[in-house]
């Protein structure tokens, strides 16, 4: 009978010690947008993925799944992996095999979006799942860049402006001529010659009349009108 109370009070105490137990995730799983599309993730991908997000422990980052159990200090947590799962296997587009500076024959893995954008690496690795400081939103395979078709640039119109010169238009009249004669008066010349002989006195007198030269006076008056 003692046997007996010591089994069923040892199978009680069992229990309760493992029905806590019964809620541990195994895994952590998808992070919320939240945390995804934030400025900065608060845990790095590698070595310490896993946040917790609530609990005493919450922020916190861990190596391995946290055990969310209601007496763990972590209830609820996610793994930062899950953030962006890139694939770095696709070819690079025509845009990104022109501007990546890397050597597809060391460096075949180039970074185009994201904090390590202009990145290039080894492995794809290096950006498939990026470490917290070397943040990557996107990545492809320069050594296919041979089979894309290069996209050609678009000029932009040509704008020709052509701006003629101001045409000034002078237009001059001539004023009439104005001709002015002048006639002097005839200059008229008078000699009165008396002689007197003895017993005859003899008088004679001459006239001569001098006509003026004629004077012309030629005036012409110039008006030039403002331009037009």
């Amino acid at each position: 009978m003692l046997t007996s109370g010591w089994s069923i009070c040892c199978l009680v105490f069992l229990t309760a010690w493992l029905l806590p137990r019964e809620t541990v995730a195994q895994v952590c799983g998808q992070c919320p947008d939240s945390e995804c599309n934030a400025p900065s993730r608060r845990c790095p991908t590698t070595p310490d993925p896993y946040l917790c997000l609530a609990g005493s422990a919450e922020g916190g980052c861990s190596a391995t799944v946290w055990q969310t159990g209601s007496t763990e200090a972590c209830t609820s947590c996610c793994d930062e992996t899950t953030c962006y799962q890139n694939d770095c296997s696709v070819a690079c587009n025509a845009t990104s095999c022109s501007k990546a500076q890397c050597n597809p024959s060391i460096d075949p893995y180039y970074c185009y979006s994201g904090t390590n954008a202009g990145g290039c690496g080894a492995t794809a690795g290096a950006f498939e799942n990026p470490p917290y400081s070397d943040d990557c939103r996107g990545c492809c395979d320069l050594t296919l860049c041979s089979s894309v078709t290069p996209t050609p640039p678009t000029e932009a119109p040509t704008t020709t402006t052509t701006t003629a010169a101001p045409t000034t238009t002078t237009t001059t009249t001539e004023a009439p001529t104005t001709t002015t004669t002048t006639t002097e008066a005839p200059t008229t010349t008078t000699s009165t010659t008396t002689t007197t002989e003895a017993p005859t006195t003899t008088t004679s007198t001459t006239t001569t009349t001098t006509e003026a030269p004629t004077t012309t006076t030629s005036t012409t008056t110039t008006t030039t009108e403002a331009p037009t």
